[in-house]
């Protein structure tokens, strides 16, 4: 009978011990179901910048597909400089083809946080082979503002990222040359996804096969005749993978130097201790309150990522690890000196404090010190998880809501309709419709998502205009592009370049979309009462969104053309 007894207590004890075990895993997948859904528990997934990228894609497709009958083809031309940002633009068009215009970013969305939770554990096995890679923490890794703000060519390079380091990782001691060559591919693609992936992609693979080589992780502790026989392969060895990575790397050196080689130069001067104080700034405001930005969950995760750097045992840090935590302190120190403006574009800190989560995340949950706690440590970020998933899906429903008047007036614009859209000052739209904003407002791309999803044509998409994505305006009217641009933040005398503007397009203006608050004294200055004037004399009122914000202009005389593709 006793014998009996202990046979059940130790099963029992057994099976509590397995349930234990599996918690982290538990936890991140039913957060990572949750982390997918959110997308698709709006009707309209609204971001920033997603609208543009969503058009710009809509655009690429008809011209590859459709050119002779498409109604783009007059105005744009595939881009053929050396630029990145071209895989978004290929996988949204993917996504629009599957899921239909209206749906391809939920479809996206969540396909990328698909990916950068299976890429961030696949490092993490990568790392240690032997252990499970499920954790909350990946989930948090890939729970950031760039998404949701719509920085997709950005965020799609980083939650690519880890794949392309977890393959370097799982090939040392056995690179060879067909190895190198996808390396050299993958680096490539994520030139051609966001230079600042591929940058990090180049810093990482290099310091993990520098670092591995210093070391001779591969050494052994036989006699020492044979230890040293042992110590030269292995610094052989090290120092061979070390050349196949550099000569990897070398397509995409050549590609980043001919692009940067056209990039205005940063002008941004550092400020060191408010870069301190202020890390990781927004990366991981996706909402209202303390859940919304991650105000508990943030210094956690970074505790977490310090103490894996401090309990690492001497054979972890001769290892990969050592060299995968070089490259998160070059990233963090490309967050604290690199200017803002730095690598051609904006926000260049803020992208580099995230890398440091995506190269940190995976290497502290893979130090087996730090596995002793993980059950309590995937708890800890769980409930702080479930917290801030709930103020982004309430975050999603509030812009979602918002737009509703915006894009219940611009379904007047027929199909294969051209527009122009107007942005004058409106800051009360957050305190309006109860909403905080990612990274700007929801509604400074939005006539592009109308323009992709009605088929029209959309004169003002910053896309085209900036020449950095791989649609451009043809060379018979790229000179009025500096004038179309100047539109997102309209000045005085918009009324006037109109008409200029007009008769240097192949077609005429069919729709003006005027977005703003004409009785605040921004706006007034900015010279809007004067272009609704204009408007009103020159076009016909058709239509105004509940919230009188948007006025939607149709010109005299105009005929709708077939509405199909």
């Amino acid at each position: 009978m006793r014998l009996t007894e202990e046979h059940h207590g130790l099963a029992a004890e057994s099976l509590a011990a397995k349930i234990w075990k599996h918690i982290p895993a538990a936890c991140a997948f039913i957060l990572l179901a949750c982390q997918t859904a959110v997308p698709w528990t709006v009707p309209h997934f609204v971001t920033t910048d997603g609208p543009s990228h969503l058009y710009g894609a809509t655009v690429a497709r008809d011209l590859v597909f459709n050119h002779k009958h498409s109604i783009y083809s007059a105005l744009y031309t595939i881009q053929r400089s050396v630029i990145p940002n071209w895989l978004t633009t290929v996988v949204l068009a993917a996504t629009s083809a599957l899921a239909g215009t209206a749906h391809a970013e939920q479809f996206f969305a969540s396909l990328s946080i698909l990916a950068g939770f299976f890429g961030l554990s696949y490092l993490s096995r990568a790392l240690g082979p032997e252990k499970s890679p499920w954790s909350p923490v990946m989930n948090f890794a890939v729970q950031t503002s760039y998404l949701w703000a719509g920085f997709y060519n950005f965020y799609l390079g980083m939650v690519l990222l880890p794949w392309l380091i977890g393959f370097h990782i799982r090939s040392i001691g056995r690179l060879n040359f067909s190895r190198a060559l996808v390396i050299a591919i993958g680096l490539v693609g994520l030139f051609f996804t966001h230079l600042i992936a591929a940058v990090l992609a180049i810093t990482t693979t290099v310091a993990i096969a520098g670092w591995v080589w210093i070391t001779g992780a591969a050494r052994n502790g036989r006699s020492d005749p044979a230890r040293a026989i042992a110590q030269r392969a292995s610094a052989y060895l090290g120092l061979t993978e070390l050349g196949l990575v550099l000569l990897a790397a070398i397509p995409t050196i050549i590609l980043i130097l001919i692009y940067t080689h056209s990039t205005p130069p940063a002008t941004k001067m550092l400020e060191f201790m408010t870069d301190w104080r202020h890390f990781p700034q927004n990366t991981f405001l996706t909402g209202r309150g303390p859940a919304g930005r991650a105000a508990f969950l943030g210094p956690f995760v970074i505790c977490f990522l310090i103490s894996g750097a401090l309990v690492m045992t001497r054979t972890e840090w001769r290892s990969a690890r050592g060299g995968l935590l070089i490259a998160t302190v070059i990233a963090f120190l490309c967050y604290m000196l690199v200017p803002d403006s730095g690598f051609g574009g904006a926000y260049a800190k803020g992208r580099f404090g995230w890398a440091v989560f995506i190269l940190g995340c995976p290497l502290a949950a893979s130090v087996a010190r730090l596995r002793l706690v993980r059950t309590p440590i995937a708890l800890c970020v769980a409930f702080f998880m479930f917290q801030s998933l709930e103020a982004t899906g309430r975050e999603e429903r509030l812009l979602s809501n918002a737009v509703l008047p915006y894009l219940s007036a611009t379904s007047q614009i027929p199909p294969r309709a051209s527009l122009i859209r107007l942005n004058y000052a409106t800051p009360a739209t957050a305190a309006l419709h109860r909403y905080v904003g990612n990274a700007g407002s929801p509604f400074l791309h939005l006539d592009s998502y109308a323009a992709a999803t009605g088929y029209d044509v959309n004169l003002t998409d910053y896309e085209q205009l900036t020449e950095l994505f791989p649609v451009v305006f043809k060379k018979s009217i790229r000179e009025m592009r500096y004038q179309l641009w100047g539109f997102e933040e309209s000045g005085p005398a918009a009324e006037t370049l109109l008409p200029w503007i007009e008769s240097g397009l192949p077609r005429p203006v069919d729709f003006v979309l005027v977005f703003g608050d004409e009785n605040f004294p921004g706006s007034i200055t900015q010279g809007m009462p004067s272009t609704l004037r204009y408007l009103d004399v020159h076009m016909q009122l058709i239509a105004t969104s509940s919230d009188s914000l948007l006025r939607v202009y149709r010109r005299n005389g105009f005929v709708p053309g077939p509405a199909g593709h």
